[in-house]
């Protein structure tokens, strides 16, 4: 069985090459470079195009404006020959008088002012030609109007007369001014024409130029283009075979998870099962496209009582859809065929951020560790019952026989009678302590406040352990410094005492010495138990308040059960004391507790632990 996914999910499936690129740098690089160079070649090919464009452009119309100059050089040069097929017309009729010759001078006349009409119009574009041709105009006006004046003056006065006007030369000046105003005009159409053929070598040339140029640009590029083609594609390769590597890995990871792990998207539907959750649950396999309001039917999810079922929208996972996170949240787990299983969920949403919008959730059997929690709370129960009372009755039994009140049958039974009552107390002691350890991890243990003098409470400790002192031939001393009344549960305080004073005795030398002090200051009262023993290594110190943790008791007659230092800390921290030890190896040690009064009664108005305070 391997992790199961949805194969829509973009968990399970191959990442897409926007995924691929934005996992491996490189590939990201090589795809835009690239990119980069496809565009450039191809503006480039854009540029070479438009170039051509506009040189060809450049180039016919050049070619159009010398082929309209070489029409106007043609046309000038027809209108002087036209004006002289007029002018030999006239001179044939002044001659001959024979009106035959009066046709070409007709048609002559009429074609000029159409060739007029026609450079005007040609050159229309040209402001200095167009200067020249009206100039021209006027004159072919005055040279037709002096033809037609001769003819005139043949038909009407005869020979002489036409004769004697054609004299006069004023045809041959006008004549002469033409052509020098046409050889102008066409001179300055040539110097037009040549300076347009160098520009157009000049941007042919440099069309060339740019064209090679751009050419060799977009070669370039296209070459870089094909390289960064192949490096993009090797890293995209390489980089989904990395892809690829990391999910066969995760799920290996996910797999060899002992938690059950389930991965749901934004709408719920399951992308991740690992092999966990498929074997605590297996109808999770059967269901993935469920909604999340058919979850705790389906899959069987009750709350602790085993009978209710677990609200659908309370559910860790459906929380975590909604963007809460939980912590540790116990239910039971028990779907149809199979048996009731006790699991602990913690859940986290998933956001955008991560690259995947939904919830996932992490759950583990716990169904060992509640049935050992139940055969503690069966243990305890029996501690506090089936043990501690047939004790109590052995206790009271022996002390009645070792006080006098019933005779023993010798001295060696007195003395095996005190071996039980000493032994009977040990254990009732033990047993005292492990409830009250108990009741310290179920934060079940109150405290009875009341007003009391520390000097009270200590002789009342020193009372009580003269005995076990007297036989470890131990002195016991109090060292009381102001016995303002504090507020406390003093019968918690002298058990602090007790267990600290007792432990003094055990590993106090014979003819010792302990002084158990006390020193009021404004609002906190300070006690200390000083012993004259062998001392505390220091790296040992930092342990001695945890639970079970004993010193060597091999220079001791007496033992315990490690759990004396840990329960008087807790009884200090609950009155919001402190608690602390000095030593110093073959010098001694002392044990030390601070209790600040006003903190006390604020600690218990806040937890509403007191119970009574008078």
């Amino acid at each position: 069985m391997s992790v199961h996914y949805s194969h829509e999910s973009p968990i399970s499936s191959l990442p897409s090459d926007e995924e691929t690129i934005a996992a491996l740098p490189d590939a990201k690089r090589a795809r835009n470079l690239m990119i980069f160079c496809l565009l450039f070649g191809l503006a480039s090919i854009c540029a070479v195009a438009l170039l051509v464009y506009h040189q060809t452009s450049s180039l016919l119309a050049a070619r159009e404006r010398t082929m309209l100059s070489h029409e106007i050089k043609m046309e000038l040069s027809e209108t002087i020959s036209t004006l002289k097929d007029a002018e030999t017309g006239q001179r044939g009729f002044v001659l001959t008088g024979n009106e035959s010759f009066l046709r070409p001078y007709d048609q002559a006349v009429e074609a000029v002012h159409a060739k007029i009409l026609k450079l005007t119009k040609d050159t229309a574009h040209d402001a200095v030609a167009q200067r020249y041709l009206k100039k021209a105009h006027a004159l072919v006006d005055e040279k037709l109007d002096e033809l037609k004046q001769t003819i005139e003056l043949r038909k009407t006065a005869g020979f002489e007369a036409s004769a004697k006007m054609v004299g006069t030369g004023r045809g041959q000046q006008l004549m002469d001014q033409l052509r020098k105003l046409f050889d102008e005009l066409e001179n300055e159409q040539e110097s037009k024409l040549k300076l347009h053929i160098n520009q157009l070598d000049e941007d042919t040339q440099r069309f060339l130029y740019i064209f090679e140029l751009l050419g060799l640009m977009a070669l370039a590029f296209l070459i870089a283009f094909g390289y960064f083609m192949r490096r993009y594609l090797l890293d995209l390769k390489q980089a989904r075979e990395s892809i690829a590597r990391q999910r066969a890995l995760f799920s290996t990871v996910v797999n060899r998870l002992s938690d059950a792990v389930l991965v749901a998207d934004q709408n719920g539907k399951f992308v991740v099962i690992n092999q966990a959750a498929a074997a605590l649950c297996p109808p999770l396999s059967m269901s993935r496209d469920l909604s999340p309001q058919q979850w705790s039917d389906a899959f069987g999810c009750y709350r602790a009582d085993g009978t209710t079922l677990f609200p659908a929208s309370e559910l860790p996972l459906a929380r975590a859809l909604r963007g809460e996170s939980v912590d540790n949240e116990e239910m039971i787990l028990r779907p149809k065929g199979s048996p009731p299983v006790w699991i602990s969920v913690s859940a986290r949403p998933l956001t955008p951020d991560t690259g995947f919008t939904g919830g996932i959730v992490v759950f583990r059997d716990i169904s060992e560790r509640k049935a050992a929690e139940q055969h503690v709370k069966e243990f305890y129960a029996l501690l506090a019952h089936e043990l501690r009372s047939p004790l109590t009755s052995i206790r009271g039994s022996v002390s009645l026989i070792t006080s006098g009140v019933i005779a023993s049958a010798s001295d060696q039974a007195a003395e095996l009678l005190n071996i039980t009552q000493v032994e009977t107390e040990r254990l009732l002691r033990m047993i005292d302590e492990l409830l009250d350890l108990k009741k310290m991890e179920l934060g079940q243990w109150n405290l009875e406040i009341n007003q009391t003098e520390p000097g009270k409470l200590i002789t009342a400790v020193l009372n009580s352990l003269k005995g076990m002192a007297a036989t470890s031939k131990v002195s016991l001393e109090s060292h009381i410094d102001g016995n303002h009344p504090i507020r406390c549960d003093k019968d918690r305080v002298q058990q602090v005492l007790t267990n600290l004073v007792s432990n003094a005795i055990k590993f106090s030398p014979s003819g010792s010495e302990i002084v158990v002090s006390c020193h009021t200051e404004p609002g906190a009262t300070k006690f200390a138990v000083t012993d004259q023993g062998p001392g505390i290594p220091s790296d040992k110190l930092p342990r001695l308040f945890n639970k079970f943790e004993q010193l060597d008791t091999s220079t001791s007659s007496y033992s315990g059960s490690g759990l004396g230092l840990a329960i008087a800390k807790a009884i200090v921290e609950q009155h919001g004391g402190t608690i602390g030890v000095d030593s110093e190896v073959g010098k001694g040690t002392t044990f030390w507790f601070v209790l600040p009064e006003r903190s006390i009664s604020q600690k218990l108005l806040r937890s509403g632990t007191a119970q009574s305070e008078t």
